[in-house]
């Protein structure tokens, strides 16, 4: 299989063909944070950086994507057209046979109500992105419309190529 067959794979897919596994994945990386004391170096903390959600593709295992890592504060103009301005991005990292082969951001938006696929600056966002962030959307339980809150952020789904 080649990427582009793979993620052919995965936009060809429907929400029935994709089985969500919660936390804990046992997928975490271990971040430490130093302080120098003493003239060394000494671990205060370690954090974990772990994705909260993996999706598993039913017809092929060796398929499987997952979201979460990152969390982080963000605050483009889009943000801020919803009821609850708080926003923030994550990565969805895309595996095969458990390698990380590609990797995206989407933005929670709207109070966690829907995480959409992160637009280029003028809100233009491949169409081929934007059907894999609604699946995602479908799959991981998103109640609200896809669509209709992609269409209040004004994001412009073009026929492009993806990824790049």
């Amino acid at each position: 299989m080649d990427f582009d067959d793979y993620m052919k794979a995965i936009e060809n897919s429907s929400p029935v063909d994709w089985r969500q596994i919660s936390t804990p994945l046992y997928m975490g990386i271990l971040s430490p944070s130093t302080q120098h004391v003493g003239g060394r170096d000494k671990v205060v903390e370690l954090n974990v950086m772990a994705p909260h959600t993996q999706l598993v593709f039913k017809r092929n295992l060796s398929i499987t994507m997952a979201k979460g890592v990152g969390d982080e504060k963000f605050d483009w103009d889009f943000t801020k057209k919803f009821a609850d301005q708080n926003a923030t991005s994550f990565y969805l990292d895309f595996f095969f046979n458990s390698a990380l082969v590609h990797r995206e951001i989407l933005v929670s938006v709207d109070g966690g109500r829907c995480s959409l696929p992160l637009p280029k600056r003028d809100l233009t966002v491949s169409s081929r992105w934007y059907a894999v962030a609604r699946l995602v959307h479908q799959v991981t339980g998103g109640t609200w419309d896809f669509d209709t809150l992609a269409q209040r952020a004004g994001l412009k789904p073009v026929n492009v190529p993806w990824p790049e």
